[in-house]
């Protein structure tokens, strides 16, 4: 996969803490302050530079160039210089995708899809509720092996395929998707319009016609769990922290509140992250008041973030792997910091940069990381991630990008086919039974004295090899 496309396909991580009023307060004067020294950092010099290469390359080049082409070029090579994965150039059609997925709104079928490993397939990892998808009778854990009987494999690159691939120049390829941005953009489409999708499942393939219509993306589902004999347990997927995800948790809390629910597990398996406002939100749903973030840029400038609203307050389990990223690190640590829960699964990601977002009059935008932000004890989660109390994996590492769908609809026993779940049901249980309760807020005041952070700054940033997508 290329630069642009992994870049492009990461939107659902670099969206973590750039959209909240809080962020933007705090961003405004270290980038003002940037702003101002630029003239007497450069000078004119370096911008009469640019200018003079660019009214060479327009006027004079053999051929005739793209005026708008040289610009967008010279800004992404600007912004490469940084060498940072999180930071880069979106053009006017990339920003208006990107702001369409924060919004969670979008014409297509409403699935959720992964990568096969050997990129022969697309996984689908959940349908959203009330979907075409959903409808038609798809369901997490299904593969997608064609689109309108192109062979997905000739997109992603596959050397494998279920469907006979088509020659390159061919008229069965003429039209179809080369890349994996652009199935996923063919995937989607205009409202109104058909797409027909081959599924293997079971080992027998079918075809499912659908029409694409607007799509709103629920990013939390919930239920009871069936433990048998055991105490009430409630169980919460949150997809990101995203559009409807805070509504979502507060609906949840009050479904297990009825329900006679005694503990609760937060799925954040495969959570790329999301926004600040809404991490605030279920950080106050769910947490203790107190402090559960702060962030620092490279002048020294400091912002902490506090919870000050009622919490669940009983026993809680948090479920994290390496695909848990960014807000949904923040959520993790302050959870374990405070001491409001045990942290069930694999090591997290350790995405804990910050990045300013900032849209241009003519539709495109950019974006740079400004910040690092840290736990309530000062842990350094970039490069390092949230480690669990108690370390699980699952035999197939991939598999929980679609178990959390479909325990919530029940096509699968978790008992069977989840033992992140299991431990993470067996430790809430245990503290049900050990009478746990909410300890006094040990961390509040830990970061905020000066406490150093617990590790070095880390320019290490990992990209997941696979992100999800919706389409």
């Amino acid at each position: 996969m290329d630069r642009k496309s992994r870049l492009t396909l990461a939107i659902a991580v670099i969206l973590a803490f750039v959209a909240g009023a809080s962020l933007a307060e705090f961003t405004e004067r270290p980038l003002s302050q940037g702003a101002a020294a630029l003239g007497a950092d450069t000078g004119d010099a370096g911008l009469s530079k640019l200018e003079q290469i660019y009214a060479g390359m327009l006027n004079d080049y053999y051929l005739e160039l793209d005026g708008d082409a040289l610009i967008e070029g010279a800004i992404e090579g600007m912004l490469a210089v940084a060498d940072d994965p999180y930071t880069f150039y979106y053009t006017a059609e990339e920003w208006a995708a990107a702001i369409s997925d924060s919004e969670g709104v979008y014409a297509g079928i409403g699935i959720q899809v992964l990568d096969s490993d050997d990129a022969s397939s697309m996984l689908i990892t959940r349908c959203f509720k009330g979907s075409p998808a959903q409808r038609a009778g798809l369901a997490a854990g299904d593969l997608i092996v064609a689109v309108d009987g192109y062979p997905v494999a000739a997109a992603l690159g596959g050397s494998a395929a279920y469907l006979p691939m088509p020659a390159a120049g061919s008229a069965a390829a003429s039209g179809m998707p080369t890349n994996r941005t652009e199935l996923l953009s063919y995937m989607r489409g205009e409202e109104g319009t058909q797409i027909t999708l081959t599924i293997l499942r079971g080992g027998e393939m079918a075809d499912y016609t659908l029409s694409r219509e607007i799509i709103h993306m629920n990013r939390v589902e919930y239920c009871m769990l069936d433990g048998g004999d055991g105490p009430a347990i409630g169980y919460m997927a949150i997809y990101e922290f995203q559009g409807d995800a805070a509504v979502g948790v507060k609906q949840a809390v009050d479904y297990f509140e009825e329900q006679g629910a005694q503990a609760l597990i937060v799925d954040l398996r495969n959570d790329p992250g999301g926004n600040l406002d809404v991490v605030t939100s279920v950080v106050e749903t769910l947490l203790p008041e107190g402090l559960y973030a702060y962030i620092e840029d490279r002048h020294g400038n400091r912002q902490e973030f506090y919870s000050d609203g009622d919490c669940w307050g009983k026993p809680m389990a948090v479920l994290v792997n390496g695909y848990s990223a960014s807000a949904s690190e923040l959520f993790t640590g302050a959870a374990k910091d405070m001491g409001a829960a045990v942290v069930v699964g694999e090591t997290t990601f350790g995405k804990g940069i910050v990045q300013s977002v900032i849209g241009l009059p003519d539709g495109s935008g950019y974006q740079f990381t400004t910040a690092r932000y840290f736990t309530p004890s000062g842990h350094v989660i970039q490069g390092n991630g949230i480690a669990p109390d108690i370390e699980v994996a699952l035999a197939d590492g991939d598999a929980s990008a679609a178990l959390s769908g479909m325990i919530v609809s029940g096509e699968v026993d978790w008992r069977e086919s989840d033992a992140q779940l299991c431990a993470a049901w067996q430790a809430a249980a245990d503290m049900v039974e050990a009478g746990w309760t909410l300890p006094d807020s040990r961390t509040a005041d830990t970061a905020a004295a000066g406490a150093e952070p617990d590790g070095s700054d880390s320019e290490y940033v990992r990209t997941p090899e696979q992100m999800s997508d919706c389409v």
